[in-house]
């Protein structure tokens, strides 16, 4: 059962990210394969236990029914009957004078009220062992189940422990945590799917299921069973347990490279999955009132590029006061759900798709940005000019936006030139890419505007980046969610300086969100202030929030 859950999941986890490779082109991102959990399935059945009074056969039958499943991963053996008999607290000194002695028959004792047992013979590891039974659940004495169940699985767990390959769970618990956990998972697999309306309970039954299986991996820590725990979590859709968990125990891999890299791979693809389950969810719900746009930007905030992102350019993430941020390109997405209920489209148009995945990176960087979709002026044939660009520009002198992000370039020319100098004469800051040519690049007004140049986590400037006098840089690779022709919501990374442009912008809402007065030329001068020295003298500073003493 495990390893054909195992080999399902991992080719429904090939299959998608094939489809993803398939999908983004020319980003180069490389998925690696899940390996296949293995256990042996030729074993031998243990043979039920000849137990004598007082303890009754159902209950020893109730818990070996919990072990058939396990059993078969054991090597054949033979098992000697077990023959188990209560003792009264007179009798343990001359079991005690035995201990010293080799064991030749299986016996199984309880002593004192049911609180220890003493389990000797073959079939045991070392031919002998006292069992801590813990306290009772009630006040009343151990029932036949709870006195067998223990030493049962105390047994089966020594036998384990002395097969090749090794299986290790620590204790018997641990093992009755994966038995019962695996017969839970392997009852859900083998009904029906659920309807809509049940799927919610299906998913917590599957949730606990991982949750005794995360348990037993923990105790024998076993990097198999953590990945079968974090498989359920995923399939119960509680992504964040299943992130957890191979993150949390990454050691149990024990150095092996292809665990390894199996585990990076998995945990991008769960990171992955984990964002377009939300949108999904909030694309479902049909609210109107941006939802959809917050949820894809918190869900985005928490993929690692992100929080590098942050962390290098000093964003921390709070919630503050709302700041607008006018972004000229494309119209408001119909499948964000700003201004009307969402409707799950994919976007067509290239500058609208432009601006949603803008508009993402700059929210996902900065909560405290209210985002406003400037479009450009086009002609029918979808097409605008630098004159249609800058009609649209003379259209924001009067905008209460302080940040206007325009992610086109290079923008040359006197008209441009008088465009831009009027914005930024009326308070605003201007943040434009630098360019994708990886040349030096000539701006009008560079002392004037703010140009991003790409960078990458370690602050070396982007082979495809352009380079101008005065600009900052910023993170250029960065994760955005857009829908495919099935309207189903899938994360890519978008690459080029125009989002390091919206990374630019982000960093100036969330310094104007610290110090409400700074503004416009004062703005740009405290962000040049605050950037950070370049670690070589052919790399830009890198931008920074600034931060009021």
């Amino acid at each position: 059962m495990v390893d054909r859950l195992h080999d399902a999941w991992t080719a429904d986890f090939d299959e998608k990210s094939q489809k993803k490779e398939n999908q983004l082109g020319g980003v180069d991102r490389q998925v690696e394969r899940v390996a296949q959990a293995s256990t042996h399935s030729d074993a031998k059945v243990i043979p039920p236990s000849q137990i004598k009074i007082p303890v009754d056969s159902a209950g020893v039958s109730k818990a070996l029914e919990n072990l058939q499943l396990l059993s078969r991963a054991i090597n054949p053996r033979d098992v000697p009957d077990i023959k188990i008999a209560s003792v009264e607290l007179g009798p343990v000194l001359r079991w005690l004078v035995d201990i010293f002695r080799p064991s030749s028959e299986n016996k199984v004792v309880i002593f004192d009220e049911s609180s220890a047992a003493l389990i000797e013979g073959p079939i045991i590891a070392g031919g002998r062992t006292i069992l801590t039974l813990g306290p009772v659940a009630n006040s009343e004495k151990r029932t036949a189940l709870e006195l067998v169940e223990p030493v049962t699985y105390e047994i089966l767990t020594s036998k384990l422990r002395s097969t090749d390959p090794k299986i290790d769970f620590g204790n018997w618990s641990a093992l009755r945590d994966f038995v019962v956990g695996t017969k839970k998972m392997a009852k859900l697999v083998s009904e029906p799917r659920p309807s809509q309306d049940e799927s919610h309970k299906w998913h917590k039954q599957v949730g606990e299921a991982a949750e005794l299986i995360k348990h037993a991996g923990i105790d024998a820590r076993d990097w198999k069973l953590i990945t079968l725990a974090s498989f359920l979590f995923e399939r119960s859709k509680d992504f964040d347990n299943a992130i957890q968990l191979l993150d949390h125990y990454a050691e149990f891999t024990h150095g092996n490279d292809r665990a390894e890299h199996e585990r990076e791979a998995r945990l991008e693809y769960l990171r992955e999955r984990r964002v377009e389950w939300a949108v999904a969810s909030a694309l479902q719900e049909r609210r109107g009132d941006g939802t959809v746009f917050t949820t894809t930007t918190t869900a985005l905030a928490k993929l690692p590029s992100m929080v590098a992102a942050r962390k290098l350019h000093r964003l921390d993430g709070a919630p503050r006061d709302k700041i607008k941020i006018a972004i000229v390109s494309g119209a408001n997405p119909p499948w964000f759900g700003l201004d009307r209920p969402p409707d799950p489209v994919p976007v067509e148009d290239f500058l609208d798709h432009y601006g949603a995945e803008l508009a993402q990176v700059v929210r996902a960087l900065s909560p405290s940005a209210d985002v406003m979709f400037v479009p450009v002026a086009r002609r029918e044939s979808g097409t605008f000019s630098d004159t249609d660009l800058v009609s649209t520009l003379e259209k924001l002198t009067n905008t209460d936006a302080p940040v206007i992000l325009l992610p086109f370039g290079p923008l040359r020319g006197s008209t441009m030139a008088q465009a831009l100098d009027r914005l930024i004469e009326t308070g605003h800051l201007v943040v434009v890419p630098a360019g994708n040519t990886g040349d030096q690049t000539e701006f009008p007004l560079a002392g004037k505007i703010l140009a991003a140049e790409a960078v990458g986590p370690d602050g070396r400037r982007c082979c495809y980046s352009s380079q101008v006098n005065g600009g900052l840089g910023a993170l250029g690779e960065l994760p955005t969610v857009d829908l495919t022709e099935a309207g189903t919501p899938t994360v890519f990374v978008g690459t080029g300086t125009g989002y390091a442009a919206a990374a630019l912008g982000a960093i100036a809402v969330e310094s104007i969100a610290r110090q409400r007065t700074l503004k416009g030329t004062a703005l740009r001068e405290a962000l040049i202030n605050a950037a950070h020295a370049p670690i070589e003298a052919k790399n830009p500073p890198i931008a920074r929030v600034v931060i009021p003493h």
